[in-house]
């Protein structure tokens, strides 16, 4: 059983975002589709046995948001607490 608010079926009916999509578009530096592509490469280190640490992580997330978001994306990437 499911439970739906009527406000938030009409909210959606009208147009208005999901919860997913409001949070990618206000707090997150990913998409959806990049999250996705961030934990297949993730998995693909852990198949091949090699470890997951800040910088092997922080390295294709920085390139990824750079070739979106060009000048838009800070030259330090994104962050040590990201």
């Amino acid at each position: 059983l499911v439970t739906l608010s009527h406000v938030t079926l009409m909210r959606r009916l009208e147009g208005g975002r999901s919860c997913q999509q409001a949070n990618e578009e206000n707090h997150g530096w990913l998409t959806s589709e990049e999250e996705e592509n961030i934990i297949a490469y993730c998995l693909e280190l852990a198949a091949r046995g090699f470890p997951l640490t800040h910088s092997t992580l922080k390295y294709p997330v920085n390139s990824m948001l750079q070739a979106r978001l060009g000048n838009a994306f800070p030259p330090t990437g994104v962050g040590k607490h990201w």
